[in-house]
């Protein structure tokens, strides 16, 4: 599996250098390079302060469901950057991030959190 997965990288790297004027690989970096380092300097350090917090005031399904909703909310946020700070809006072409997308975040944010604690009223401890 991990040839497949380098070969595929490889691919997508190559293609990604190839066309340039299309994908802009210096800020397809910083993007990338943002990413990672938000998720390691802030998404994983407050998951993990946040779960040793509720570690003693939750007990079992409920603990899970709230640290999968974190962890979710924490992915679903880092994904949702650009278009959240409208990143490549353009006067010039309308098209470009039409929606309020602030709405549609807080809608995904708190369908995962009710999802998350449904599914746990729902699942029996063993």
């Amino acid at each position: 599996m991990g040839v497949i997965g380098t070969l595929v990288m490889s691919f997508g790297i190559v293609g990604l250098i190839s066309h340039s004027r299309q994908t802009h690989p210096i800020a397809w970096g910083i993007w990338f390079t943002g990413g990672a380092l938000l998720h390691d300097l802030v998404l994983a350090p407050v998951v993990f302060f946040v779960g040793k917090r509720i570690k003693n005031l939750l007990t079992g399904r409920t603990r899970l469901a709230v640290q999968m909703a974190m962890i979710l909310t924490g992915v679903i946020a880092l994904v949702s950057i650009p278009a959240l700070s409208r990143a490549g809006l353009s006067p010039t072409n309308p098209s470009i991030l039409p929606r309020n997308y602030l709405n549609g975040f807080l809608i995904l944010v708190g369908l995962t959190w009710g999802t998350c604690l449904i599914a746990a009223a729902l699942v029996r401890d063993k």
